[in-house]
């Protein structure tokens, strides 16, 4: 599994991963990217 996304500061950031199944990873996605907005 992998996502890459854009970044002002680090420009596209790739994060790839062994696969955990489907509502594992969407979890784990959703988490990141929570914890990443409350750094804001």
């Amino acid at each position: 599994n992998a996502i890459t996304y854009t970044t002002d500061l680090l420009g596209d950031v790739t994060l790839i991963g062994a696969g955990a199944g489907g509502q594992q990873t969407g979890f784990g996605i959703l988490s990141d990217l929570i914890d990443i907005h409350r750094l804001r």
